[in-house]
């Protein structure tokens, strides 16, 4: 995977997207009730969780309904190219 998504978007802003989404989705809160940094404000570390678990849903996406999905320990210490 390269560092810009097949729609164009760089998987970075795909994430923060994504993050934005779950925020949304659950009144800024995060999974302790407590309110939600935004994007820019996140952790590097953590910004890169998400572009891993965005990078993920596209591989889940791509496979047929009969194909496993691919290992998600692969991202295990993983860093976006670039």
């Amino acid at each position: 995977m390269g560092p810009e998504a097949e729609a164009g978007h760089a998987w970075r802003d795909i994430a923060a997207s994504a993050y934005r989404a779950y925020a949304a989705s659950t009144g800024n809160k995060n999974f302790q009730g407590n309110e939600m940094p935004a994007w820019g404000d996140l952790p590097r570390p953590i910004q890169i969780a998400w572009e891993a678990a965005a990078r993920q849903v596209e591989s889940c996406t791509l496979r047929k309904a009969d194909m496993p999905f691919l290992d998600e320990q692969r991202w295990a210490g993983w860093i976006p190219p670039g």
